[in-house]
């Protein structure tokens, strides 16, 4: 969650007004509209368990809740300034037991590898999130679902997967993500990175 605190962080550094980011491919910046809130004085609750609410200094925050929009390009204008490029987004749906996803923008020959984690493997911070084991779905697909693989492993009481899905074209492999101060996300197992 440390790029939502990033995106907060921006957005409480814009008291004049709002906050604008760059996005990546020339498009326009994006404004997010933003309002003060001030009150440095404010001397906070006193409570059994101490003082709360305490504000020593004028900032703002979104005037409007954050859009998915304003949060892809929020993502493509770190991406881009870290040199990864435009941040890479596959929607993945779950159709039952198989997935569906986006297809890559631009992409010609693409293949994708869906692969299944278990939720309590997950470790990390946020420079280096290590996915633990992966188990592969799907490998080298030239679609964008998962119907002819379907997953039906079923899940044990009080446990969870996660799927995520990535991309090859020729000799470049996309990664499973990246953490929010931009490593690479990174597991075991899974599926093999070039076709057969």
């Amino acid at each position: 969650m440390k790029t939502l605190h990033t995106l907060m962080t921006v957005l409480a550094a814009g008291v004049l007004g709002g906050v604008c980011v760059t996005q990546a491919h020339g498009a326009p910046p994006l404004v997010i509209e933003t309002v003060t809130v001030g009150n440095p004085g404010n001397a906070g609750d006193t409570q059994n368990q101490g003082i709360f609410g305490v504000v020593d200094y004028v900032y703002a925050i979104g005037k409007y809740e954050v859009t998915a929009g304003q949060y892809a390009a929020f993502l493509d204008a770190v991406a881009a300034s870290r040199g990864h490029g435009r941040h890479e987004r596959a929607r993945l749906r779950s159709r039952g037991p198989y997935f569906d996803w986006d297809p890559r923008l631009g992409g010609s020959g693409t293949l994708y590898d869906l692969v299944r984690g278990d939720l309590a493997n997950l470790s990390g911070n946020a420079s280096a999130v290590d996915l633990g084991p992966l188990t592969c779905i799907e490998n080298d697909s030239d679609d964008e679902s998962s119907q002819a693989d379907p997953d039906t492993d079923v899940l044990a009481p009080n446990t969870g997967f996660f799927y995520l899905v990535r991309f090859e074209e020729g000799s470049v492999i996309g990664p499973w993500g990246f953490g929010s101060e931009g490593e690479e996300r990174a597991g075991t197992g899974g599926c093999p990175p070039w076709p057969p």
